[in-house]
């Protein structure tokens, strides 16, 4: 089985596909060094904004050891040119620390006491810049990472300069606390906005789902269809971290997959309902239901499912159709807990599949009866032009046409009701002879026409002799009938109309032969009636 995401991956595997894949990798990438670009720029501005006033008077007391801060922060800086989205995302780490170097040489050019005629006693605070990118935009792992270093970089300007052991410390816990909660602090609020946009992208994601599978399935008018897409929709639904979907038919003690949708392209099966417990649970409950998968407490048959597919989890949410349960959905997750909220999105687009399969379903009574000869449950003229309209209108095949001999003397002299029942039993037995795929239609008051595909002469006309002993066997109320039959044959993209006709006048050549051996044989004629 092939659901819909496979053949969209098939059709990215094109030639157009994999172009639009390639043009859309390289939009990507440049959208990210654009945005890294951006973010760097802001810090190495403010950055440059303190290297360039520690030049100021009265200036650094070691101009040398400026001047090599001064050519490390360039250097760092200029690996904002490099292409980041190619490098693992700890690289970043090193232009960090780097800077931090740079730092730890700019506060010992100058001394670090504030009593000393030097702007270096509050370029401190520059180590807090570091903490505050690795904050925002990464990781917490690489935060305290940075922090650590900034923690070296101060004790390494206070080992410098020479200056006390209180005043080093005070400098150290001070400025580490001060970095701690800025990292905790960004950290807890980056995390909350994240969650919150995550929050509305994911509201937003299930909106347009809604919307779009609403709109889709209520224009289905197969139940089929809307089995299908309905599946495939509720494991778009349920997102990442879920293994797949099925739709779950229960009959007879066996449920069966009537669709299934997942990325491996799995083909429907079925098992036993005893070896379901949870299935089990939303037939005697009627509710949805969220489960943890327990291997111990299933069967056999139902266990093979489940480790073929290593489930640990699953929603099923039950599909009624008037007050009674017509299937189930089941969703599958490898490790993600089934949350509430999902239960609610998928109990809502169940209530959209709900509607539209009973649209479906009704479309598809009144195309029945529309199409249906009421009294045999043949196809009728209309169910005939539409069956002879389809791909069989062009291959061989054959036209047989029955007429019923007497039928009008039998309602005369039994009642309508006797030839109701003999129009029922010829019926029956006439479609009995024909193969799956061929087609049986009541025309008239007592003629039927049939579709024999794939049927040159020889066989339309053993399908006749079948047909007419099948017929003769007949028995309604002690009434014995007959028909007669004419056949006609055509290869492929013969001219129907024309096929229907020479059928037609076959049929009532048979019967007018038939007529004229009872005038000949009067007995055979008593018989008959």
């Amino acid at each position: 089985m092939i659901d819909r995401r496979s053949k969209t991956r098939q059709e990215d595997r094109t030639p157009a596909g994999d172009a639009a894949g390639e043009d859309d990798g390289r939009a990507r990438a440049r959208q990210l060094r654009r945005r890294f670009f951006v973010r760097a720029s802001i810090f190495i501005g403010l950055a440059a904004v303190a290297q360039a006033s520690a030049a100021l008077p009265p200036g650094p007391d070691k101009p040398a050891l400026y001047w090599a801060s001064l050519a490390v922060f360039v250097a760092c800086a200029l690996t904002v040119f490099l292409p980041w989205p190619r490098f693992p995302r700890w690289a970043i780490l090193v232009p960090t620390i780097g800077y931090l170097l740079s730092v730890t040489l700019l506060l010992i050019s100058g001394g670090t006491d504030p009593s000393l005629p030097s702007t270096s006693g509050g370029l401190s605070a520059l180590i807090l810049l570091p903490v505050l990118a690795m904050a925002l935009y990464y990781p917490s792992s690489y935060t305290a990472i940075v922090v650590g270093a900034s923690m070296v970089s101060l004790t390494a300007v206070g080992v410098a300069v020479q200056s006390s052991v209180a005043t080093d410390l005070r400098r150290l816990f001070g400025w580490t606390a001060m970095a701690a909660v800025v990292a905790v602090t960004v950290h807890h609020l980056r995390s909350n906005l994240e969650g919150k946009v995550r929050d509305s992208a994911e509201l937003a994601r299930v909106g347009r789902l809604m919307h779009h599978a609403t709109q889709s399935l209520t224009s289905l008018r197969d139940p089929k269809d809307v089995i299908a897409q309905g599946t495939t929709a509720m494991l778009d639904l349920a997102g990442s971290g879920f293994r797949g979907a099925s739709y779950l038919r229960v009959s007879d003690g066996v449920v069966t997959q009537e669709a299934v949708a997942d990325d491996r392209g799995s083909i429907p099966t079925s098992y036993l309902l005893k070896d379901d417990p949870y299935v089990k649970s939303v037939i005697d409950n009627g509710q949805a239901l969220i489960t943890r998968v327990d291997r111990t407490a299933m069967g056999a048959s139902f266990r093979s499912v489940t480790d073929e597919m290593e489930i640990t989890d699953a929603v099923l949410i039950p599909v009624t159709m008037n007050e009674r349960l017509h299937g189930i959905f089941q969703i599958d997750s490898q490790g993600t807990v089934v949350s509430e909220d999902l239960l609610v999105r998928c109990r809502a687009l169940a209530n959209v599949v709900e509607l539209a399969l009973a649209n479906a379903i009704a479309h598809q009574e009144l195309e029945m009866q529309a199409n249906t000869d009421p009294l045999t449950g043949l196809s009728n003229r209309r169910g005939l032009s539409l069956y002879l309209e389809g791909e069989r209108g062009l291959n061989a095949m054959s036209i047989l046409v029955l007429d019923i001999d007497h039928l009008k003397t039998i309602n005369d002299a039994h009642g309508h009701e006797v030839g109701d029942k003999i129009l029922v039993a010829v019926a029956r037995a006439a479609s009995g002879v024909l193969r799956g795929g061929d087609l049986l239609a009541r025309t008239g008051g007592d003629e039927f026409l049939a579709v024999v595909a794939d049927a040159d002469e020889s066989v339309a006309r053993r399908v006749a002799d079948r047909m007419t002993e099948a017929v003769q066997r007949v028995t309604v109320q002690g009434v014995r009938t007959s028909v007669s039959v004419g056949y006609a044959s055509c290869g492929k993209n013969g001219d129907i109309d024309r096929l229907r006709q020479q059928a037609d006048d076959a049929m009532y050549e048979a019967k007018q032969v038939a007529r004229r051996q009872r005038a000949r044989h009067p007995r055979a004629t008593d018989s008959r009636t």
